[in-house]
């Protein structure tokens, strides 16, 4: 009896003990898991800080530039008043220098000129419709000086965006492909007279300043190219000029670019 007594004592005692040890297990648990909670929070805390001390230290570093220098490259259409396929591939590239009048304001007044090259190619039928004469291997390429005038927001040190009026004039035109008839059969090559080639438009180019001197960007472009005196003439079996009226080429011109740019 005394036996069972003592097993009964030791067993409570002992349950007491694996009581008391889990008690103070959790209770040391709490304060670990506590004590992770702040030092995150303190992470955290410090982290948001670095950030916006960073932060506000490259965006005070971040001068405003006089001069911009931009690149830019990408998909063009054509869109010609006759009604000339439109579904040839075409693209333009440009180079632009721009000067701020103010560059330190949030929107400033901005000058520039550039150089820009478009080309066009691919097959398409000779309108009117009823000509019976198809254009393959054709290639449209044409070079020009152009200006711009217009505005620079400055919104934040980082993004900027140009609204700009543009007027360009063609110093080379290069016109090339091989004409056909009707039945498929080759008639010669063919060749644009342009006397003139002009253009006026906007652009609108937004930009995202990754650090001091270089930037990145897109744009949108319109322009509207006039062409003067631009008869297609062809050499005929027997070799002879013959000239096919193709008045009302003048055409719409939609870009978007990527774009690249250099301050200084």
């Amino acid at each position: 009896m005394t036996t069972v007594i003592v097993l009964v004592i030791n067993i409570l005692f002992f349950e007491k003990n694996i009581y008391n040890y889990y008690s103070q297990l959790l209770i040391l648990t709490d304060k670990i898991v506590g004590l992770i909670m702040k030092l995150i929070r303190l992470i955290i805390i410090l982290l948001l800080f670095l950030h916006v001390s960073m932060n506000a230290f490259s965006q005070s570093t971040l001068k405003r530039s006089s001069i911009d220098i931009l690149f830019g490259g990408g998909p063009t259409t054509y869109y010609f008043d006759n009604g000339l396929n439109n579904s040839n591939k075409a693209a333009n590239v440009f180079v632009l220098g721009l000067y701020s009048l103010s560059p330190s304001t949030v929107v400033s007044p901005i000058i520039g000129f550039g150089l820009n090259t478009t080309i066009n190619f691919g097959s398409f039928d000779v309108p009117p419709s009823d000509s019976q004469l198809q254009i393959r291997n054709f290639i449209f390429l044409s070079s020009y000086f152009f200006g711009s005038l217009g505005l620079k927001f400055n919104p934040s040190p980082k993004i900027s965006f140009y609204t700009l009026g543009n007027v360009g004039a063609a110093y080379q035109n290069n016109v090339s492909g091989k004409l056909y008839d009707g039945n498929n059969n080759y008639l010669g090559d063919f060749s644009y007279n342009i006397n003139k080639h002009y253009y006026f438009g906007a652009s609108l180019i937004a930009m995202f300043r990754i650090s001091n001197n270089f930037s990145i960007g897109t744009d949108f472009i319109y322009n509207r190219h006039i062409i003067n005196n631009s008869d297609l003439t062809y050499q005929n079996s027997s070799n002879s000029s013959t000239k096919v009226d193709q008045s009302g080429n003048n055409f719409h011109e939609l870009s978007g670019d990527i774009v690249i740019r250099f301050n200084f």
